[in-house]
């Protein structure tokens, strides 16, 4: 179009060009280790946008990149730059999402051969720093489709985050284990905050009309959405029974837990009465949810009345 900004044109081009090298890059991450990396396909060879920049060469599949993960990630974070030095979050709200999640599927791509415990950590982080701002820049009613998906994305991020650290407090002891405890606790009460905050979000995206029957969240959302906010509650139950910081007689994250525990099961009940799921949708979580329910009343009765710490669970 010649009417159409030249700015338009050359972010554009840099956007496609990001997306050719994060599909080339989720092909080399399934590569084996020791196979062969296949050949790039022949269409992304012809590629060519050097005439929309500077005089040097934009980043592309022909710059000896081939079979090197690590190359064509770089080379897609330099395409997203470009591309996202036109489509700011001020103007251009949906385009510069779209460009986050590409940068942050990149970091989740290359995180899949990483081996090292840190280098792993550090690229999660950095998927929750590149999506996170902007969930909380999402204030209005406009966006929440947009908050709750950045919000989905950046909570599992972050439970990600939690079972690895609390993987590894066994490796300590005295005041480093207790700063590390505190430190946990403190991120898993964030994690579960992003995750009730995609709850939220998804509930209030399915408000009913005026002259509606009234239903739960969980039977007006899109079926494409029932998973993913089924797999919210369970994992929020899931981390709110977990209690880093143990203190005596406090019973209140068991108790937060079971309620969402009991709310998964009648929200998927609630959902297979109004879709036509499978039996086993869910089965082995909500399998879990009533083991939970029947183990958990019983566990907070006895600090209750001997004012104990309550075991992890």
């Amino acid at each position: 179009d010649p009417d159409e900004p030249r700015g338009s044109v050359v972010a554009d081009a840099h956007k496609c060009w990001a997306q050719a090298h994060v599909g080339w890059l989720s092909v080399l991450a399934e590569v084996e280790d020791g196979a062969a990396p296949p050949k790039p396909p022949a269409a992304t060879l012809a590629a060519d946008f050097r005439s929309l920049g500077t005089p040097e060469r934009s980043p592309d599949l022909v710059d000896g990149i081939g079979g090197d993960l690590r190359l064509a990630f770089r080379a897609a974070l330099r395409a997203l730059r470009r591309a996202r030095s036109y489509y700011v979050l001020d103007g251009f709200v949906t385009e510069h999402i779209d460009l986050a999640r590409l940068e942050s599927t990149c970091w989740k791509l290359v995180s899949l051969k990483e081996p090292d415990y840190a280098r792993l950590q550090q690229m999660r982080r950095r998927r929750v720093a590149c999506l996170d701002p902007l969930r909380d820049a999402l204030q209005a009613d406009a966006y929440r489709d947009l908050r709750a998906t950045l919000g989905y994305e950046v909570a599992q991020v972050l439970a990600a985050i939690v079972e690895a650290k609390a993987e590894r407090l066994r490796r300590y002891s005295g005041q480093a284990l207790r700063e590390r405890q505190q430190a946990l606790e403190a991120l898993k009460d964030r994690t579960c905050d992003v995750f009730d905050d995609f709850l939220k979000q998804c509930a209030g995206d399915a408000r009913t009309q005026p002259g509606d029957t009234p239903r739960s969240a969980i039977e007006r959302l899109a079926e494409s959405d029932v998973e993913a906010y089924m797999n919210a509650q369970f994992v929020a139950a899931r981390l709110r029974g977990k209690r880093f910081v143990a203190i005596p007689g406090d019973v209140r994250h068991a108790e937060d837990s079971l309620r969402r525990y009991k709310q998964c099961v009648a929200d998927a009940a609630a959902a297979k009465k109004a879709r036509n799921l499978p039996e086993d949708f869910f089965a082995r979580e909500l399998d879990l949810c009533e083991q939970m329910i029947h183990l958990l009343p019983t566990k907070v009765h006895h600090v209750r009345t001997t004012g104990g710490v309550l075991e992890d669970f």
